[in-house]
């Protein structure tokens, strides 16, 4: 398998970059790609409490998230502030601003207290993270006990054939080629599983399962 190529360590920081990574996040949301995302977490009862997520970048998946959930409320920690900028606009605009709440922050020392949330999320930030097994010790001691950590990501062993139509349907050349950077930066289950056994010994998988264009795994604090 080739080897890992790190793409960024400090999220989106240009604002014309944020700009047009939110125009085509928008467009995969109104083609219904985010909730199908979003779906998986329904499907597995987690569909309540106050959640946290990890890079929500324009906010869309989490924004989804409570759009379609009760007693749901949810922070964001989010390492660029032009990206939370965008966020708290998106959040607006969706009339969910009451429930949501964006810092800036890096998810290896986070500023919450232990035990805070019930649930933590990832859509598609995994692959930027530098050392995945802080921050997923981090994610364990906010957790509270019994609660879930979500994450979906790409995974670079993947066939780019097989995901051909993905980077075809992004029109934007920069975020095109941003896209294959992420893939090269992503994990593979294996080293998922490993980053959890590394971590913290209150996290078990429950779920994991390879995709087309990648994975998503469930853990839960016990």
């Amino acid at each position: 398998m080739k080897e890992r190529v790190i793409e960024t360590v400090d999220g989106i920081q240009e604002i014309g970059s944020v700009q047009k990574y939110n125009l085509m996040q928008r467009e995969t949301r109104d083609h219904g790609h985010i909730m199908e995302k979003v779906d998986r977490l329904v499907k597995n009862g987690l569909v309540s409490g106050h959640a946290l997520e990890i890079g929500p970048g324009p906010g869309y998946f989490g924004l989804e998230w409570l759009k379609v959930t009760d007693n749901s409320t949810l922070n964001g920690i989010e390492i660029s502030q032009p990206m939370i900028a965008m966020a708290e606009e998106n959040a607006a605009e969706y009339g969910l601003q009451n429930r949501v709440k964006y810092v800036h922050g890096d998810a290896k020392q986070m500023e919450f207290e232990d035990e805070t949330f019930d649930l933590v999320i990832s859509c598609f930030s995994l692959h930027e993270w530098e050392y995945p097994e802080a921050i997923i010790k981090e994610a364990s001691r906010v957790l509270k006990k019994g609660g879930h950590f979500f994450s979906l990501d790409w995974r670079r062993d993947v066939d780019l054939n097989a995901i051909s139509f993905i980077p075809n349907s992004v029109k934007d050349e920069k975020m095109r080629e941003g896209l294959f950077r992420s893939i090269d930066a992503s994990y593979h289950v294996d080293e998922i599983k490993q980053f959890f056994s590394i971590a913290d010994n209150q996290m078990r998988l429950k779920v994991y399962e390879e995709l087309i264009y990648g994975m998503y795994v469930i853990a839960q604090k016990v």
